[in-house]
């Protein structure tokens, strides 16, 4: 339980990075990586280079991808589209869908981040997308759990248990208060970071309401799923013969 909140909390640092919008310098820190992968034999430094020059192309795809999408802007077919994302519950299905389709939420995180920053949907549009990723991230749990114990769809069962509470939760205070217009004055002039400083917000404070009842949660992922119980006799291996002696 303790572990699924913390990676909860870990997966927002991509938003984060995706809002810093390093897209001038993108290629430089593609291309460093590179140089550590190709010029250096050390093992660790090629593991370091793959995880630089995975950034690298990251800003770089998504500088493209929201340069891409600017033309959009003219587009009253999209507009209109956009505009029912402010409605809670088609936000969250399309966030939901979108994201367990392709199995990637800083994926598509990183996509509603390019949309907000060419400027097709604001934070109180987006919102709710955002918190439809976080229910569909879960699917990536759900089909690793196939085929294997109890224990570990249980396991899938508290990582979305903890993903729906949260939804509610932050779907209700969003509706009721101010909160949308509070998080996006901490940057005005960064839709980006706007919805990273949201994503993050969402696990943090998830996290610390639901940190109190985490052995709750695997009580109730174990009575949605009980485990199974072996038939061995506690008292040990009582039919074992001895083997027989040979001559």
């Amino acid at each position: 339980v303790w572990i699924i909140m913390g990676a909860n909390i870990g997966t927002t640092i991509t938003g984060q990075l995706v809002a810093l919008n390093v897209s001038e310098i993108a290629p430089l820190i593609a291309f460093a990586g590179v140089v550590l992968i190709v010029f250096l034999k050390n093992p660790k430094l090629h593991y370091f280079g793959s995880i630089i020059a995975g950034l690298g192309i990251l800003f770089i795809g998504m500088d493209m991808m929201s340069s891409s999408m600017s033309p959009l802007r003219e587009s009253e077919a999209f507009i209109s589209l956009l505009t029912n994302f402010s409605n809670p519950v088609i936000g969250i299905l399309v966030g939901a869908l979108f994201t367990a389709l392709i199995q990637s939420s800083s994926a598509s995180l990183g996509i509603l981040q390019a949309l907000a920053r060419s400027g097709l949907i604001g934070l109180d549009g987006a919102v709710f997308v955002l918190f439809g990723q976080n229910i569909g991230t879960c699917i990536t749990a759900i089909l690793a759990s196939f085929g294997t114990s109890r224990e570990a769809k249980q396991t899938t069962i508290i990582h979305l248990s903890f993903n729906i509470i949260g939804t509610i939760i932050f779907t209700t205070v969003c509706l009721l208060t101010p909160l949308t217009t509070i998080v996006a004055g901490w940057s005005p002039d960064n839709a980006a970071q706007q919805i990273a400083n949201m994503h993050t917000l969402f696990n943090v404070v998830t996290t610390l309401l639901l940190l109190p009842f985490g052995t709750y949660l695997a009580a109730f992922a174990q009575h949605v799923l009980p485990s199974e119980k072996l038939s061995v006799d506690s008292e040990g291996l009582i039919y074992l013969q001895p083997l027989p002696k040979s001559n």
